[in-house]
């Protein structure tokens, strides 16, 4: 990946030694975040929890296509010994969708990593697969439907759109997640939150933080 930041000039990459092969593996997420500023797609905010740098909560934005409009959240998971293993993307808000599980709201990653390439494939990339998914069918194939009703009615815009919105709609069926972590009072900041906080204005511009927070606790008010 190539990218205009060095490792040197991360944010994380300061004071401390990184030698062990769990630390390096946590500074090349965190760097991985740090360059969103040069990869990540439009409409798509993400940020690191505060206590683990392996899950990343987020936000789409759908701008067009049949779920224009919608606004989901979801979360990202890394295996321990990332980036050998693909990450584990969930969605938080109920989604009618073939590739997202109706029970676990898990995504479905084969269709664009059939296999998970380390150091060929990246987090920016899921996020960029996150996003198509709501917006292009060419992924939508029998083979890869992990939501068989949805598949079925991929043809008949209407009655999709009604079990969308009716699913988008129905917020007790989402996951239910700890939304505490993005309320950083003063005595529970330290240096590594100040340092996601300050990777997250640099990636995606201080205006959206607090919005960010709304927007995961809910009081961010969508129109279907």
């Amino acid at each position: 990946m190539s990218t205009d930041l060095r490792a040197s000039e991360s944010l994380f990459g300061g004071k401390g030694s990184h030698s062990t092969l769990e630390q390096s593996r946590d500074l090349q997420i965190m760097f991985e975040y740090e360059t969103l500023i040069y990869y990540s797609p439009s409409g798509v905010i993400v940020i690191p929890d505060m206590k683990s740098i392996h899950i990343w909560y987020g936000i789409v934005f759908v701008r067009s296509g049949i779920y224009k409009d919608q606004v989901y959240k979801f979360l990202i998971d890394m295996p321990n010994d990332y980036p050998n293993s693909a990450p584990k993307v969930t969605f938080i808000s109920p989604v009618f969708h073939p590739l997202i599980d109706p029970v676990t709201y898990e995504l479905n990653l084969i269709p664009k990593f059939p296999i998970w390439r380390p150091k060929k494939d990246f987090v920016f990339m899921i996020l960029r697969y996150i996003k198509s998914v709501f917006i292009q069918k060419g992924f939508w194939t029998s083979k890869d439907s992990k939501n068989h009703a949805a598949f079925v009615l991929k043809d008949e815009e209407v009655l999709y759109m009604e079990e969308m919105i009716k699913t988008s709609r129905n917020k007790s069926d989402g996951k239910k997640h700890d939304a505490w972590i993005y309320r950083v009072t003063g005595a529970e900041e330290n240096e590594d939150t100040r340092k996601i906080l300050e990777a997250f204005k640099k990636v995606h511009g201080e205006e959206d933080l607090n919005n960010f927070f709304d927007w995961l606790d809910d009081k961010y008010t969508r129109k279907n």
